[in-house]
Parts: C-alpha cells; sequence; structure tokens
C-alpha cells in the first residue's frame, strides 16, 4: 500500500494538473478502490490543512481547456475527483471558500461531461 505522504503527494499533484485524472484513477484501482477519492478518504485523515486548492488553480484549468490545451474529458475527470475530495476532507482553506470551490468543481464537471 502507498503511504499517507504518496497519497497526499498524489492529491496535491492531481490539485495543480500534475498528475492527469487517469493516472490518479489508475491507483486507486490498483489499490482496490474505485476512485482517487475513495482512496484519500480511506487512507488520509479527514483534515489536511497542509493541502491547499484556490481560484487560481480552478481558473487555469478552465483557461487551458478553453485554449484546447487540455482534453474536455480530462477537465471533466479532475474536476469530479477534486469535488470528491472536497466532499470528504477539509484541506486547507475556509469553509466558505471550500464550499466555493466545490461547487464550481461540480459545475465545472457536469458542464464538461459529454453524456449529458
Amino acid at each position: 500500500m502507498k503511504s499517507q505522504a504518496d497519497i497526499q503527494d498524489a492529491l496535491e499533484r492531481l490539485i495543480l494538473g500534475e498528475l492527469p485524472a487517469r493516472e490518479a484513477a489508475r491507483m486507486a484501482s490498483d489499490f482496490g478502490y474505485r476512485t482517487f477519492a475513495e482512496l484519500c478518504e480511506a487512507e488520509l485523515p479527514q483534515q489536511l490543512p497542509r493541502i491547499e486548492i484556490d481560484r487560481a488553480v480552478v481558473r487555469r484549468r478552465l483557461a487551458h481547456a478553453v485554449s484546447g490545451k487540455l482534453p474536455l474529458h480530462e477537465l471533466r475527470a479532475w474536476s469530479e475527483e477534486l469535488s470528491a475530495v472536497l466532499d470528504r476532507h477539509e484541506l486547507g482553506i475556509g469553509v466558505h471558500e471550500r464550499r466555493r470551490l466545490s461547487e464550481a468543481l461540480a459545475l465545472t464537471a457536469v458542464a464538461t461531461d459529454a453524456r449529458i
């Protein structure tokens, strides 16, 4: 099993867009979890004050998708995973900001879902 430090590192890399969502999902699958968010829920503490996400990260990922540098399916997968993580963990951001980012990520996931 990966250590908590490895999973936290993967979460930080996922937030920054350095770890593709499909690789995060593969990591989770390798350890018997359906999603990366489920892996984080099972293996990490609920409070993760040293891990942060901010609006600039979300805006940057959206801009990359709009400019064609990031496929929409990757944006959708990224936003779904991070929305689920924010539902399960308290990252190093305030409650109001966490709610706002969670809503923005959920809306992004829905808006980029080609099945809709």
